[in-house]
């Protein structure tokens, strides 16, 4: 099992290499943006500011920041390697208005050339 340090530094680093949805990611951004740790008055550092609790604030914000960070370790660097940071063709709303299942986007794309 990784550190919590191990994950957060991993985030820290696959984090430039992501594309959001502003709208559709508007939650989970706002998330990652107000995850955080409190500071620790009781153990200053050596020049007397305060350092932050060794674990961050457990709210609403750790668990969208905690499905990010496993992300971040899941997504190893073979897997980066492999083309795997590509940004993703979302279909367009036309295209799926009314249907229960959203097929691929391939499958859109052959159809369409019929």
């Amino acid at each position: 099992m990784p550190r919590l340090e191990d994950g957060i530094n991993a985030a820290r680093v696959f984090l430039p290499k992501c594309w959001f949805d502003a709208e559709k990611c508007a939650r989970g951004i706002d998330a990652l943006k107000l995850y955080r740790a409190e500071l620790d008055e009781k153990r200053p550092d050596p020049a007397g500011a305060p350092l932050l609790k060794p674990h961050p604030v457990h709210d609403w914000t750790s668990h969208a920041a905690d499905a990010f960070r496993y992300l971040a370790l899941t997504l190893d660097r073979h897997a980066t390697l492999a083309g795997f940071h590509r940004r993703i063709e979302y279909a367009s709303k036309a295209w799926c208005d009314g249907l229960d299942v959203v097929a691929p986007l391939s499958a859109f794309a052959s159809s369409a050339g019929k």
